[in-house]
């Protein structure tokens, strides 16, 4: 019995260590050549990879994208499914130049320019820029000034800090042996970083193409075509433009809903009040831009999405009822206030800036406390009073029948059965 149990135990522990060494295994690693990209999805630049098994790229028409012709390690990996790149095991840049043709003709031929990202609100602020050439080259020499006057400005303030802190004791030493101390050391302000980020300068090919289906193709100093390198190129560009909303309910206003068509019905549960913050957006089709940063993602060609690129801004949402302007709604800056005590729940007010001149708000918003009867429609209209296309949206209070008129009325069937069933007992 004992052999028995112990052979078991050395089967059990010769199985667990071959699964550990199977799932614990490193996948395994193919050079090849590579397409690294950095394209423009309307909102920010997004850094797509393509293995050689995507033969197609995709990239926004009209807007300046970075390419980069690589040999890397690629691996797959089946958690995510799809083709990854070991940049840190491989990462060698490839050939001189990269032409660009439309059909058989070639309408473009690119070197390698310096380029950076400028990024004005801190790396991941948002609005990045994209800068070439001299205009690169300044924009890092503007941020290494920034930075090494501010490095020197931590320095000094360390040093002050140790000044002030001596002084400070100084200070107080004086007072408790009660002799004249003067006025208080001034505490040394801090120094703030720079608020803006830009990359190092790189080089990599960059140009943007109008609307079209190309071929792309690297070539090495001798002018020869890089093998793997040959691949599809579809510039796309949106079909309309509009504005789609983030709708936050009084209710529940960390759980924002959207809006983004036309043909959305905004459905409020009795009355209620409504919170809506526009944005532009266009409409795509859902496979371009789906492989636009994700180029080994699925999508269907007969279908459109609307992206939300930015803040609308300068314009005021108008509020009809059966074609009569019942109100219109400027944008104002809120606060969420928390109910103190055990009790749960908050309140969202109106930021008062002349009250609170230094507050922060927790979002601006349209705010619109919908009726609790009635059918409304929503429409956005620029500076000039114009409606802007693709802004309207419906809005309906959803009316709720008392349950026990319901419950009363489900008895009648019964009860018109009971009669019949009485009097034809009676007629016997």
């Amino acid at each position: 019995m004992k052999k028995r149990y112990l052979l078991f135990c050395i089967l059990l522990v010769s199985l667990l260590l071959s699964s550990i060494e199977v799932f614990g295994a490193a996948p395994p690693k193919k050079r090849e050549i590579v397409y690294s990209l950095n394209v423009w999805d309307g909102k920010d630049y997004a850094a797509p990879f393509y293995p050689a098994s995507s033969d197609t790229i995709y990239v926004m028409a009209d807007f300046e994208n970075v390419y980069s012709v690589k040999e890397t390690l690629v691996y797959y990996w089946p958690i995510t499914r799809e083709y990854m790149a070991d940049w840190d095991g491989l990462n060698k840049d490839v050939g001189e130049t990269l032409e660009v043709l439309k059909g058989d003709k070639v309408i473009g031929e690119y070197k390698k320019v310096d380029y950076v990202f400028y990024y004005p609100k801190g790396y991941w602020g948002g609005g990045t820029q994209l800068f070439t050439g001299e205009k690169a080259r300044a924009k890092k020499k503007e941020y290494d000034k920034a930075m090494d006057k501010y490095w020197k400005e931590v320095d000094k303030y360390y040093k002050d800090y140790a000044e002030y802190n001596k002084k400070l004791e100084e200070f107080y030493k004086k007072i408790q042996e009660g002799k004249p101390a003067g006025a208080i050391p001034k505490e040394p302000k801090q120094p703030r970083a720079p608020t803006f980020y830009v990359t190092d300068v790189s080089k990599a090919y960059v140009f943007s193409l109008p609307v079209g289906r190309y071929t792309i193709r690297a070539k090495d100093k001798d002018g020869k075509i890089i093998p793997g390198t040959v691949k599809t190129l579809i510039a796309f560009s949106h079909r309309r433009e509009g504005i789609g909303y983030d709708i936050i309910p009084e209710s529940k206003w960390t759980y924002p809903e959207t809006a983004n068509d036309s043909s959305d019905i905004i459905y409020q549960y009795r009355e209620g009040t409504l919170y809506f913050q526009p944005y532009k957006e266009w409409e795509f089709n859902e496979l371009e831009y789906n492989k636009l940063s994700k180029p080994q993602s699925a999508g269907r060609p007969d279908r459109w999405v609307w992206i939300h690129m930015e803040r609308a801004e300068k314009i005021k949402l108008n509020i009809f009822s059966k074609n009569n302007l019942i109100s219109q709604i400027r944008e104002r800056p809120y606060y969420v206030e928390q109910i103190p005590g055990s009790t749960l729940g908050y309140n969202i007010k109106l930021l008062d800036r002349k009250e609170y001149p230094y507050a922060t708000a927790d979002f601006t918003a349209f705010k619109f406390s919908v009726p609790p009867t009635g059918d409304y429609k929503l429409v956005a209209v620029d500076k000039n009073g114009g409606i802007i296309e693709n802004s309207d949206r419906y809005i309906r209070p959803i009316t709720v029948t008392d349950a026990r008129n319901i419950f009363i009325a489900s008895f009648g069937p019964i009860v018109i059965g009971l009669i019949i069933y009485i009097i034809r007992r009676v007629g016997r």
